[in-house]
């Protein structure tokens, strides 16, 4: 994920960026958030040339459906951070994780972020394979 100083930003917002991974995984998992509750497409490629797609869903940090579309809750706060400092106290923003599978057979590459600049990806992980 991008390194960020003070008023940069802290997530990938949109624009396909590919990500190398590397290793066996059951499934990625993406830590964040949307504007308006909304999916993109992610491209999962695999060392052998082969790829695949999956859709990934991020609920509104401000969700009165945390847990649509397999969405769970990672991390709630009482305000939002913005360029000029906390802000919006006493609302409950929050983060969220999401999963999509992958072959675990196959060794991993990359993965192509979704291009809609409606969702917020602060990190990403693998499950391995056990």
């Amino acid at each position: 994920m991008p390194r960020y100083g003070p008023g940069e930003r802290d997530n990938a917002v949109g624009g396909g960026g590919v990500i190398a991974l590397s290793g066996h995984a059951r499934e990625l998992g993406f830590l964040g958030a949307s504007v308006g509750g909304v999916t993109g497409t992610v491209t999962i490629r695999y060392t052998d040339g082969s790829s695949a797609t999956a859709n990934l869903f991020l609920p509104n940090w401000l969700s009165d459906q945390p847990t649509a579309n397999g969405a769970r809750i990672a991390v709630t706060t009482d305000h939002r951070v913005t360029p000029a400092g906390p802000a919006n106290f006493g609302l409950p923003y929050r983060l969220y994780v999401n999963t999509v599978p992958t072959d675990p057979t196959r060794e991993l590459r990359s993965v192509t972020l979704p291009t809609n600049s409606a969702l917020h990806i602060v990190d990403l992980a693998t499950r391995p394979v056990t």
